[in-house]
């Protein structure tokens, strides 16, 4: 036998539903958003800040020879986060290209290739990438 609950108990479930229904997309909204070690992915500004900005930078370290293992692995990650985002502007094929590019480039670094720093230093041109895909503000 259904026993009828009063109106108050009644919205009381449905304000729970909603609400328990309204975390779940939160969820699936943030998840894309974090990185397997939970940390936040960091954008394609930040990347270039932290690896690119500076007379000290990771890549200029790159080009003269004196990167560390840990660095050229870092900014492997990096570029590899960066080719799964879509340019500001410009083709996204001219984008994938060029990523595809950088992070061969990079792993050649990595594993001790002689041309890989030469392939790495033509692959790093921030002027050409910035005019076709970095909105100028």
């Amino acid at each position: 036998m259904l026993v009828k609950q009063p109106k108050s108990k009644r919205w009381t479930g449905i304000v729970c539903a909603v609400a328990t229904a309204a975390c779940g997309v939160g969820l699936v909204v943030a998840v894309p958003m974090v990185r397997a070690d939970n940390t936040a992915k960091p954008s394609v500004k930040d990347i270039m800040k932290r690896d690119h900005k500076g007379d000290n930078s990771v890549a200029k370290q790159v080009i003269s020879g004196k990167a560390t293992p840990d660095q050229i692995s870092r900014l492997l990650a990096d570029y590899k986060i960066m080719a799964d985002e879509a340019p500001d502007m410009g083709s996204k094929e001219d984008w994938a290209e060029r990523m595809k590019k950088l992070i061969a480039a990079t792993e050649a670094v990595q594993s001790g290739d002689a041309k890989g720093v030469a392939e790495f230093k033509e692959a790093v041109n921030c002027k050409v990438c910035h005019e076709l895909h970095k909105p100028k503000h």
